[in-house]
């Protein structure tokens, strides 16, 4: 079943900074996932795409794109 990630965790803490943002999680963490991720037998048995960066039209930065 898939959720919210926001329900689904408790407040996290790291050096007394909060690990997630209020609301739904920051950019970065989501960019961190995209870098960090390895698709696996569940990636593929849902056929999601593989994750690609993408400029972004707003900044320098780039956007996490399927």
């Amino acid at each position: 079943m898939l959720t919210d990630p926001e329900i689904a965790t408790a407040d996290v803490f790291v050096e007394d900074e909060p690990l997630f943002n209020i609301g739904n999680m920051a950019k970065e963490a989501i960019t961190y996932f995209a870098i960090n991720h390895t698709c696996n037998k569940f990636c593929n048995m849902a056929a999601l795409p593989k994750l690609t960066f993408v400029p972004s039209p707003d900044d320098d930065d780039y956007e996490v794109a399927a």
